[in-house]
């Protein structure tokens, strides 16, 4: 018999009833991540794509008001005023046309201007409202929900001309334009993460970031680089990206309206928090475990084998 054997038979039963108990707790341990990561992409892709489509249906329902006003009969029909019958009948004219832009412009709770433009005649006509008044000048070329940057507002705009493609060639009859300020994309954002949302922004790799309003600049900075990498053709997913030693799911989603991002994050190491302290404690406790087994039977070892011998 060797002079350790039971106490090296002490450490290998210990070993044996320990090693089962760390294999189990690796396995479930990683289940429980796996499984609570999931759940964390199903619940905030479901958030962010909810709202990607509110906006999307936003923006493709002024689409329908621009397209009602340059289908109608009324609203052409000022473009060529010697045509009409006399003063009164264009007036008529004049003022249902009004009616029907601020009709439009009145419904849901999300607000733009809305206007016909007549370069012949130098005639506008837009909604009522004296927010967000148009531009002094007019682009050249029709746009599609077109970002342009102002010192006083921010804004997002879309023209159409009549005849089709005139506005290049200056003959142009009629342009119908909607404007829709930023500052209302703004508070959206605001209140979409107050609704339990990371801190969402709005980006194109072209543009400034649309923030909401209680942003974190300086950890948003830092996820700028690895967004201007996206592939243009992707549009949804998310990155894995760390900052500051903490890990985040960056989730992103297009926006088939007007063409940019909208993205959020996760800082997963802080939910991921508990389950880690908790990995840590049953790490500490099995090696104070071991180190117990090991010191009684070291214990054992000499108090009761060493005096046997002896005997």
């Amino acid at each position: 018999m060797s002079r350790f054997s039971i106490f090296t038979k002490l450490i290998a039963t210990l070993f044996i009833l320990l090693i089962p108990i760390l294999l189990l707790f690796v396995v479930s341990n990683r289940t429980s991540t796996g499984v609570l990561t999931d759940e964390i992409i199903k619940v905030k892709r479901y958030q962010i794509e909810t709202f990607a489509s509110q906006l999307d249906q936003l923006f493709f329902q002024f689409d329908t008001y621009q397209k009602m006003l340059y289908e109608s009969t009324d609203v052409r029909n000022l473009a060529y005023p010697d045509l009409l019958d006399d003063v009164l009948n264009k007036y008529r004219i004049n003022r249902t046309v009004s009616e029907e832009i601020n009709r439009l412009a009145g419904y849901g709770d999300w607000k733009a201007v809305i206007a016909v433009v007549y370069p012949r005649t130098g005639n506008v006509i837009k909604s009522s409202s004296s927010l967000n008044a148009l531009p002094n000048k007019l682009p050249a070329q029709d746009t599609f929900w077109q970002y342009y940057s102002d010192p006083h507002e921010d804004y997002f705009m879309e023209i159409l001309s009549y005849p089709d493609n005139a506005a290049e060639s200056g003959e142009a009859h009629m342009r119908v334009v909607l404007k829709f300020g930023v500052a209302a994309l703004r508070s959206a954002l605001t209140e979409f993460k107050a609704n339990g949302s990371g801190d969402p922004f709005l980006y194109h790799p072209e543009e400034d970031p649309i923030y909401n309003y209680s942003v974190n600049f300086d950890q948003i900075d830092e996820f700028l680089p690895d967004l201007k990498g996206l592939d243009s053709s992707t549009d949804s997913g998310y990155l894995l990206l760390k900052s500051d030693n903490t890990r985040f799911q960056v989730h992103y989603q297009k926006l088939d309206s007007l063409g940019w991002y909208l993205v959020d994050y996760v800082p997963i190491s802080q939910i991921m928090a508990p389950i880690s302290r908790n990995r840590i404690m049953f790490y500490a406790i099995s090696g104070m475990l071991l180190f117990m087994g090991a010191y009684l039977a070291f214990v054992m070892y000499r108090n009761i084998q060493i005096p046997f011998r002896k005997l």
